[in-house]
């Protein structure tokens, strides 16, 4: 997906505009598009291409399978809320212990921290059988999921652990606030071509990112933990 889109940014801006919002995040035709822009590749690399992004198609054309907890219809029924706990956090630990230097893997490493959280979030209300936002914000601005997620938690928890609530409720504005639409680390860049990290003067201490994600997911853990060992 981003290598289309750094070959669309040599055609005319309106054209690749045209192109974006007509494809969205259907890889087959965004393909071809990049198909029709580089006539160096050999054809035998063309046809295997082809039939890679064209079988992705037939299982996930609106790049959406593995993105959300839930499936599209599962949003207009609470019998059908049963989340689907993605891998994104381990994912990320694996990338931050790789050997690559900081500055390879950052950009992936903030993409799985991001995305991580969001799901983490929405699949605890989903497996409690709350309503689940379909906006990308994860603090307490524009009712944000992590706002529903410490409410819903503080009538759940006893009043000695409420300072927990504190901590990581500001860990999630602190994040909210990187990126409260969810899509910064998701492109290079908006569909004007400007860099996204150019819209924002907010600096990004990966370590203390990570650290925030873990502990919120480790803190999660020990819910499970707490709310099975209550409810025996």
């Amino acid at each position: 997906m981003e290598a289309f889109g750094r070959s669309l940014e040599k055609t005319p801006t309106e054209d690749a505009l045209l192109h974006f919002k007509k494809n969205q995040h259907d890889l087959y035709n965004l393909w071809r598009a990049y198909q029709n822009l580089n006539l160096n590749i050999s054809e035998e690399t063309s046809k295997k291409l082809s039939e890679y992004f064209e079988n992705i198609n037939v299982f996930d054309k609106n790049s959406d399978l593995w993105r959300y907890p839930l499936f599209e219809e599962d949003y207009d029924s609470l019998e059908h809320y049963v989340g689907r706990a993605l891998s994104y956090i381990e994912a990320a630990k694996l990338t931050y212990s790789n050997e690559l230097s900081i500055e390879e893997k950052e950009y992936p490493l903030f993409y799985l921290l991001r995305q991580g959280i969001e799901l983490l979030l929405k699949d605890y209300l989903a497996n409690n059988f709350k309503e689940v936002p379909h906006h990308h914000h994860i603090g307490f601005a524009k009712q944000g999921t992590g706002g529903k997620v410490i409410s819903d938690l503080r009538c759940r928890v006893s009043p000695y652990r409420q300072c927990d609530l504190n901590i990581i409720g500001e860990m999630l504005k602190q994040i909210d606030k990187l990126d409260r639409e969810g899509d910064r680390f998701r492109y290079p860049s908006s569909l004007s071509f400007a860099s996204k990290n150019a819209k924002t003067d907010r600096k990004i201490d990966i370590d203390i990112l990570y650290s925030y994600v873990i502990s919120i997911d480790e803190y999660f853990e020990y819910l499970d933990y707490l709310f099975l060992f209550l409810a025996r």
